[in-house]
């Protein structure tokens, strides 16, 4: 019997070159991709990490399950935006 592990998570915007960034000072790294989100999280008095020491990966789980998450980061925003 075959089996295989898959990450099924929302896709990530970040790339692998950001990783050192992302441990360092997330909120400049998250800001260079999405520059109106400080501006949204203070207004529900959020913060954001200063660190994301990992970033999930659910490039298997599409190209093996078809699986595409409906909900990225960018639509959660979007909500706040609206909000």
């Amino acid at each position: 019997m075959a089996f295989d592990i898959f990450i099924i998570s929302g896709p990530t915007p970040f790339r692998p070159q950001d990783c050192a960034e992302l441990i360092a000072d997330a909120p400049s790294v998250v800001a260079r991709y999405f520059p109106d989100y400080s501006r949204l999280y203070a207004r529900k008095g959020w913060t954001m990490f200063t660190s994301i020491d990992r970033v999930y990966d659910p490039s298997r789980a599409r190209e093996r399950l078809g699986f595409v998450c409906r909900t990225s980061f960018a639509d959660v925003l979007a909500a706040l935006e609206e909000a």
